[in-house]
C-alpha cells in the first residue's frame, strides 16, 4: 500500500501543473502551509500516541492483537495523511506555496508545470516524513515481535539475525518501500531538469525536434538504470556458485528467460520475500532475502523461484502497464462521453479535470485488481512447474501443497495475518484457497490463465483503438 499511495501522490504532484491552480482560502502562504502541515503532524503524533498504547497491551496481556491493531492504525493514517496532502495540492495550492517560498513571492503565480527536482523533493517531503514518522513509532513493537521470535528460533535451533536498530529498521523500510517508487521518479525529474538547463543556455534551432526524443530517451535510459541502484540501495550481494545457484539457471533455461542472479538480500532476517527488480536483462535482478534462504527448504524456495519466473515469462510488469495506460484512455473516452451527453465543452478545463479524476481512480483500481491477477497466475505457474517437472499431466496435490505451506511460512515470518489484503498481492488466504482450487487441473488450462489473457486482449484491443485516430492522421499528412 506505500508504493500504491507514493505512486498516487506523485500522480498527484505531475496533475497540479494543469489542476493545481485552485486555493479555496484566501489567507496567506505561510498559514495555508501550517494548515496543510499541521494536520499531518498530528496524525504522526496520534500514531505515536496509539503505538505506545498498543506496546503497553502487548507487555501487559502479551497478546498479538495489540501489535495487529497498531498495524491497521498505521496503514489507516497513512492512507488519511496521503489523502490530506492531496487536498492541500490541489484545493490549498501547495505547490504554488512551495515554489514562492523558493523562488520568491514573484513565482508563485507561475506555471506549476515547471516543478524542478529540488521543488519536487520539498513538495514531496511532508508525504514521506509522515511515512518515516509512523515507522519510527512502530518500532518498539516490531522490536517486541521480533524478540519473541527471537527466543522461539534460539530454542528451535533455527538461524538467528542481530535485531536491528530503530535507525536500521526505519532505513529499511525506506528503502523497500519508498526508494523503489521515488528513485525512477527522481531520475526522470533529474534528466528533464538537465535538459531544461540545456536548452536555456545552448540549445540551438534543431533543439525543437530533438528534445521529444531526448525527454522519452531519458525516461527509457532511467527506468532500465533504477533497477541497478536499487540493488546496491537494498545491500545485495550475488550467491556463488551453489545448488541454489544451479536451481536458478536451470529454470532460466527451462522458460527461456534471462535473470542476472541470484543475489542474497540482506534484511537482518527481517523479511522474507522474492523479487525480480527491472524489465531488461541483463539489469534484471532476482533477489531473495536471508530469511527466505534461511527457513524455507529445498522445495519452498523451488516454488518461490517459478513464481518469480512466471512474472519474466508472462511479462507481468509490461502488461501491467498497459492494462494502466488503457484504463486511462478509456476513462478519458468516458469523460468525453459525459461531456458529449451533458452539452460541456469537451475541451475546457473542467472536463479535463474530471477525465484526469476519473482516470487516476480507474488506474488505481485497475492496477490492484490486475496486479493481483497476475499473482494468482504466477502462484498457478510454480503450482504447475512442481507439477510438471516431477512428470505430472495436472497440478498435484504435492505443488499446491507446497507453495500454500511457503505462502503460510512467508504470513508467519513476516508476522502478517493471513487474511489480511493487500491492494497488489491480494490475502495469503485467498492465494492458497486459489491453488487448493487447481489439484486435479490440467496444467495446460488453468482458469487463471484464460483470465489473464482476457485482461491483456481488453488492454491491446484498447490500445490499437487509440492508435487508431494517430495512424489515420498520419496517413492523411
Amino acid at each position: 500500500m506505500v508504493q500504491l499511495l507514493l505512486i498516487v501522490t506523485f500522480v498527484a504532484l505531475h496533475l497540479a501543473g494543469e489542476f493545481g491552480r485552485v486555493q479555496l482560502l484566501p489567507w496567506p502562504a505561510w498559514a495555508l502551509a501550517a494548515l496543510i502541515l499541521a494536520p499531518i503532524a498530528a496524525l504522526a503524533a496520534l500514531f505515536a500516541f496509539i503505538a505506545n498504547r498498543c506496546g503497553k497491551r502487548m507487555d501487559s496481556q502479551g497478546s498479538a492483537r495489540a501489535y495487529f491493531a497498531a498495524d491497521t492504525a498505521q496503514s489507516r493514517l497513512r492512507i488519511l495523511g496521503t489523502a490530506w496532502y492531496i487536498f492541500g495540492v490541489f484545493g490549498l495550492g501547495w505547490v504554488r506555496i512551495v515554489q514562492g517560498m523558493r523562488r520568491g513571492p514573484a513565482h508563485s503565480h507561475a506555471a506549476l508545470g515547471d516543478v524542478s527536482l529540488a521543488d519536487a523533493v520539498i513538495i514531496i517531503f511532508p508525504v514521506i516524513a509522515l511515512f518515516l514518522s509512523l515507522w519510527w513509532s512502530m518500532f518498539p513493537l516490531e522490536r517486541r515481535v521480533r524478540e519473541a521470535m527471537l527466543f522461539r528460533e534460539i530454542e528451535r535451533g533455527n538461524p538467528v539475525h542481530p535485531i536491528p536498530t530503530r535507525g536500521q529498521y526505519v532505513w529499511g523500510q525506506f528503502k523497500h518501500n519508498v526508494l523503489i517508487v521515488a528513485l525512477p521518479i527522481m531520475l526522470v525529474k533529474l534528466w528533464d531538469d538537465a535538459l531544461n538547463l540545456f536548452a536555456s543556455r545552448a540549445a540551438g534551432a534543431w533543439w525543437p525536434t530533438a528534445e521529444p526524443y531526448l525527454r522519452w530517451g531519458g525516461i527509457v535510459l532511467a527506468l532500465i538504470a533504477a533497477p541497478a541502484l536499487l540493488r546496491f540501495a537494498w545491500d545485495t550481494v550475488r550467491v556463488g556458485e551453489s545448488p541454489l545457484t544451479a536451481m536458478v539457471r536451470d529454470m532460466c533455461k527451462r522458460y527461456r528467460v534471462r535473470i542476472n542472479g541470484p543475489f542474497l538480500w540482506r534484511t537482518h532476517g527481517a523479511m522474507v520475500n522474492g523479487a525480480v527488480l527491472g524489465v531488461v536483462w541483463p539489469m534484471r535482478y532476482l533477489l531473495l532475502t536471508d530469511a527466505l534462504l534461511d527457513r524455507l527448504d529445498a522445495d519452498h524456495v523451488e516454488g518461490v523461484l517459478a513464481h518469480e519466473v512466471a512474472h519474466v515469462k508472462k511479462r507481468h510488469l509490461m502488461w501491467l502497464g498497459i492494462s494502466v495506460i488503457a484504463t486511462v484512455l478509456a476513462c478519458g473516452w468516458a469523460a468525453t462521453l459525459l461531456a458529449y451527453v451533458q452539452n460541456w465543452d469537451s475541451q475546457s478545463d473542467t472536463v479535463a479535470a474530471i477525465a484526469s479524476v476519473i482516470g487516476l481512480l480507474g488506474a488505481v483500481m485497475v492496477f490492484g485488481a490486475v496486479s493481483r491477477r497476475f499473482e494468482w497466475q504466477a502462484d498457478a505457474f510454480a503450482a504447475k512447474h512442481m507439477s510438471e517437472v516431477r512428470g505430472s499431466p495436472v497440478v498435484t496435490g504435492f505443488a499446491a501443497g507446497v507453495m500454500t505451506d511457503a505462502l503460510q511460512l512467508v504470513a508467519d515470518l513476516n508476522g502478517m495475518r493471513t487474511d489480511a489484503f493487500s491492494w497488489r498481492h491480494g490475502s495469503i488466504a485467498r492465494r492458497q484457497r486459489n491453488l487448493s482450487g487447481l489439484v486435479g487441473l490440467e496444467v495446460g488450462r488453468l482458469p487463471i490463465d484464460r483470465t489473464v489473457r482476457a485482461i491483456k486482449i481488453v488492454s491491446l484491443v484498447i490500445l490499437l483503438a487509440a492508435g487508431i485516430p494517430v495512424l489515420i492522421q498520419a496517413f492523411n499528412s
